[in-house]
């Protein structure tokens, strides 16, 4: 269905009571287009393509917001790719900086103005990763590595100072059995156990892994509850990238011995940009919030995802 403006409206069901009008920016990624998939029944949403709409033109942008005038704005555009992302480091003219950051920054303060809520997803990479001793908490010192993951400091701190009543979202290594352009580590694993490919497993890092539909669902509680304020989105226990690829293995019935251990440092030393060591995330301020029935264990996450494959299969 097309709304007002050429833009792309999602709906589901129509419902007995009057629903939300919800604006995702960012809808056709990894995570926008679960989300527009699994709230197409609850909210009313406008989600604009890249054809639609250039994000970082400010005029269109708040002729969109003006013309809608949302109940609740999803912010999932950014510059994503960490190691092309340094090619602009120190660059705040460029493209990366202004989705990062000036892009939350502009939709905080045209939220603010309307009156509409704003949940804006940022990232674990805004820590250095050299705390081994504990998961990062909220009001942990935030100390980027990389371009990408300054751009997203600088937008976390704009919009909270531009919309106080705004949630920041940080969510880390969401994966998905469901098939989508931008890959993720579970379904890489995968292709290349299945090829019978060598993958590297690094086995001195900390990672806590979330399930994509259990991050969408995360999202939900926020929107609904209008949560301000910095919250982590992850699982609610730690593995390792070594450990996460051969508990795929094992599940499907695949050649753990494919996954060959190596170091943080040896892996990293390939990659071009920075990237945090234990980018481990606390997870506490959300289930105290919102309960143990939302975010889970990584195994727990992974029992999912294996259903979520066989089911995926069994309807080709």
């Amino acid at each position: 269905m097309v709304g007002g403006g050429g833009v792309r409206v999602c709906c589901g069901e129509v419902s007995s009571h009057k629903r939300e009008k919800v604006v995702v920016f960012g809808g056709s990624g990894f995570v926008g287009s679960r989300a527009l998939e699994l709230w197409g029944a609850d909210f009313e949403l406008l989600a604009p393509t890249h054809a639609e709409l250039d994000v970082l033109d400010t005029d269109a942008l708040a002729a969109l917001l003006n013309a809608a005038r949302p109940h609740v704005v999803v912010n999932l555009a950014a510059g994503a790719h960490v190691d092309a992302a340094e090619a602009e480091r120190g660059d705040r003219h460029g493209r990366v900086y202004g989705l990062n950051a000036e892009l939350p920054g502009r939709l905080a303060e045209r939220c603010r103005e309307i009156n509409a809520y704003l949940v804006h997803v940022s990232t674990d990479y805004v820590f250095d990763g050299t705390q081994a001793a504990r998961a990062y908490r909220e009001d942990d010192p935030p100390s980027p590595l990389s371009w990408y993951a300054e751009t997203k400091l600088a937008g976390e701190r704009l919009v909270q100072e531009a919309h106080p009543g705004a949630s920041v979202a940080r969510i880390e290594m969401p994966f998905s059995g469901r098939a989508h352009a931008r890959t993720d580590f579970a379904r890489t694993c995968l292709r290349r156990l299945e090829a019978g490919e060598p993958i590297a497993g690094v086995t001195d890092q900390r990672i806590t892994p979330v399930f994509l539909d259990d991050a969408i669902h995360a999202l939900r509680r926020l929107i609904e509850h209008r949560y301000p304020g910095l919250i982590h989105v992850a699982a609610t226990d730690w593995t390792t990238p070594y450990e996460y690829a051969r508990s795929i293995a094992r599940r499907l019935g695949l050649d753990a011995e494919l996954v060959r251990p190596t170091t943080f440092e040896a892996f990293s030393a390939t990659r071009p940009a920075p990237r945090p060591k234990f980018s481990w995330l606390d997870v506490t301020r959300f289930t105290t919030q919102f309960g143990p029935n939302i975010l889970r264990p990584f195994e727990a996450e992974l029992d999912a995802w294996v259903a979520q494959i066989s089911n995926a299969v069994s309807r080709v």
